[in-house]
């Protein structure tokens, strides 16, 4: 009982410092000019916009758990 009772207190305390860095970065995303939104990141091809739709996706749509079948699937998907 007392695992159980640190898992869940871990488990909250990782959701918690996962809400603080989420609402760390609105904030900051809340302060970019459009001309800020539009530049080149440092990843190749990627616009800031592009990445920060990247990073906010997850938490929009959470991705399904893989299965054993997800590379074959993966491996169907075309630009």
């Amino acid at each position: 009982m007392e695992n159980e009772t640190a898992r869940k207190r871990k488990k909250a305390e990782v959701r918690a410092a996962i809400a603080a860095e989420r609402r760390e970065l609105a904030e900051l995303f809340d302060t970019l000019r459009t001309d800020q939104w539009n530049e080149q990141s440092l990843c190749a091809g990627w616009r800031v916009r592009e990445v920060v739709a990247h990073m906010t996706m997850g938490s929009a749509s959470p991705c399904p758990r893989r299965s054993a079948s997800w590379p074959r699937r993966a491996a169907t998907f075309t630009a």
